[in-house]
């Protein structure tokens, strides 16, 4: 399934689709349901981006769905931003794009079924990449760094991530 998805997200994008296929093992092991539930969408909730968009530090501790529960108790919105969703782990401002801005709908989002779940996860991929055409070009160049970078942020090289890219795609040129 992960490849199946990879390829449809990559016919959208022009990613190529093995590329893709690690990030989404690396992100999620290709998951979008939150452990310990049947219904909702994967959430890691960054609590240093929630206290940059509110000048407040996050209610509660944590990385975890009940940290975004009690932050999207004081700002909605913001935790929705705050936070990495689904098994391609994008930032939340997509996801409120596909919602119309609307937070309450686009918390809404976050619950369905494994499909519907995966759907939200793939249209918020798609809406990444097409917002980072440089990160789409440096994945056509093959430019593991670069996807790296683009993708995980500036510390991805100090963090691995551009390892665990090499581990799923060996002989790739660039280390």
């Amino acid at each position: 399934m992960p490849r199946d998805r990879a390829r449809r997200v990559s016919a959208q994008t022009g990613v190529p689709a093995d590329i893709l296929a690690a990030i989404l093992d690396i992100e999620s092991g290709g998951r979008d349901v939150q452990r310990g539930t049947s219904d909702r969408l994967i959430v890691r909730f960054e609590p240093h981006l929630f206290k940059r968009l509110t000048g407040a530090s996050p209610p509660a501790d944590g990385t975890n769905l009940a940290a975004f529960t009690a932050a999207s108790k004081v700002d909605l919105a913001a935790a929705i931003r705050s936070a990495s969703w689904g098994g391609w782990q994008v930032l939340g401002g997509h996801l409120l794009h596909l919602a119309g801005g609307d937070a309450e709908r686009a918390l809404a989002m976050t619950r369905g079924t494994r499909d519907e779940l995966a759907d939200v996860a793939d249209r918020m991929a798609v809406r990444w990449w097409a917002a980072s055409p440089r990160a789409v070009e440096a994945a056509q160049r093959r430019d593991l760094r670069a996807v790296a970078l683009a993708y995980n942020g500036p510390r991805a090289i100090e963090w691995g991530y551009l390892d665990k890219l090499h581990a799923r795609l060996p002989g790739q040129a660039n280390a």
